[in-house]
């Protein structure tokens, strides 16, 4: 039994995403996700190091990811850069319940993106003894496939927010109202430039893995507006 989070997530229609304030006022009502290091050799007793909000509207999530730390920085400078490798990034796992396919879209600092999409896990296993330069180019999305925006707060940490049309997984999608979908968040934190990232997520991990889809936690989407 996974010991991931279940989140039931409420209609909540995003109109100014370009504005930090609008956008933590709208998702105020969510329930917060902590990010942590729930896994072997994670240090489960560390202070959650962000906190992810989550909603609805007609076929998109949206989704507001507030991130603490120091030291935010990448060196990604393209759509479709190996964002994980080169700095800071927040990672978003998404597929439905009933369905093999999922995605997966980072976010950097300074708005960068990665946007993959798998048919399988079993079929992204098979292709680790590769090198991801060899492979990944068959699954990534080569043109801007959802919103994304970044800020940086300061020198304490920064916020990513995305608005994903799930449409991409599946196309026939008019409303989530009902739909049950499985998810995990993720985080790569640099302490120290070209140091070892710390990885931090929103599931409870039995091996660090975030695609390790038997930990995910799920997210069931209520017609019950909040």
């Amino acid at each position: 039994m996974s010991l991931s989070p279940a989140v039931t997530l409420t209609p909540l229609p995003i109109h100014q995403w370009d504005d930090l304030a609008s956008l933590r006022l709208a998702f105020g009502g969510c329930q917060p996700i902590p990010m942590a290091q729930r896994y072997p050799g994670g240090d489960a007793q560390a202070a959650p190091s962000g906190e992810v909000r989550v909603g609805w509207a007609e076929g998109s999530l949206s989704i507001l990811a507030e991130l603490q730390g120091k030291n935010i920085s990448t060196r990604a400078t393209r759509l479709n850069d190996f964002l994980w490798l080169l700095g800071e990034c927040f990672e978003i796992f998404l597929k439905f319940a009933d369905n093999d396919r999922y995605l997966e879209f980072h976010i950097a600092p300074n708005n960068c993106v990665l946007q993959l999409v798998f048919p399988s896990c079993s079929y992204w296993q098979d292709k680790l003894a590769l090198p991801h330069e060899t492979f990944m180019d068959e699954f990534m999305l080569k043109k801007p496939a959802f919103v994304s925006r970044a800020w940086e707060n300061g020198k304490d940490g920064w916020t990513a927010f995305a608005k994903i049309d799930l449409k991409i997984l599946r196309p026939a999608l008019s409303t989530l109202e009902g739909q049950e979908l499985n998810f995990l968040f993720g985080r790569y934190h640099y302490p120290q430039p070209g140091g070892k990232p710390s990885l931090s997520c929103s599931s409870v991990l039995r091996k660090l893995d975030f695609h390790r889809q038997e930990d995910w936690g799920t997210l069931k989407c209520s017609s019950v507006q909040s």
